[in-house]
C-alpha cells in the first residue's frame, strides 16, 4: 500500500476510530474562478479527511487516525474520513451526474480495499457508512456509481 503524508492540522484532538466513513469529491474541483486539487481545496474549507484514494490508487494521508478530522459534520468524533477522488476536473453540477455511474478504477478499489482492511485490523472497525447515510438531506456522495455491496463483500461485511 503506497502511502503519501500530506499533512493537515486541521482537526480535533484524540480519538480512537470505531467507524470509517466514506466520501467522494472530485480529484480537482472547478468553482467557476479557480481549480484546485481536492486535499488543496479541503484545506482551504478549514476542513480535512484522514485519507485521499486518488484514482491511480495513491493513498494521501491528511490526518493521524489517532486524531479527529472535519469530513462529517456531527460524526467527527471516533470515526475515520475517506475521500476517494472522482477522475478529472468537476464543477458540483458534473460532480453529481457523474458520481450515479460506475467512476472507481481497479486500481483505485483495490488500493481502497486494502487501506479499509488495514483500519479494520489495527482498530477493529465496528461500521462502515457513506457520507450518504449519516447525512442524506445534504449528502449524495460516494453516490451509485460507487461499487459499495462489492466493497463490503470484500470486506466480509
Amino acid at each position: 500500500m503506497q502511502i503519501v503524508r500530506r499533512f493537515n492540522h486541521i482537526g480535533g484532538g484524540a480519538q480512537i476510530p470505531r467507524r470509517v466513513i466514506t466520501h467522494a469529491i472530485g480529484e480537482f474541483v472547478d468553482d467557476g474562478t479557480k481549480i484546485m486539487w481536492a486535499p488543496d481545496l479541503i484545506e482551504k474549507l478549514g476542513l480535512s479527511v484522514h485519507y485521499f484514494i486518488t484514482p491511480t490508487g495513491t493513498i494521501v494521508q491528511q490526518r493521524e487516525d489517532c486524531l479527529r478530522a472535519w469530513h462529517a459534520k456531527g460524526n467527527n468524533e471516533n470515526t475515520i474520513g475517506i475521500e476517494w477522488m472522482v477522475p478529472g476536473i468537476h464543477n458540483w453540477d458534473n460532480f453529481l451526474k457523474t458520481i450515479k455511474t460506475e467512476w472507481v478504477s481497479e486500481k483505485q478499489f483495490n488500493s481502497g480495499l486494502e487501506l479499509y482492511k488495514h483500519l479494520n485490523k489495527i482498530h477493529g472497525i465496528e461500521a462502515h457508512q457513506r457520507h450518504s447515510d449519516i447525512d442524506p438531506q445534504r449528502k449524495q456522495d460516494p453516490g451509485k456509481g460507487f461499487p459499495w455491496e462489492q466493497l463490503n463483500h470484500a470486506l466480509g461485511i
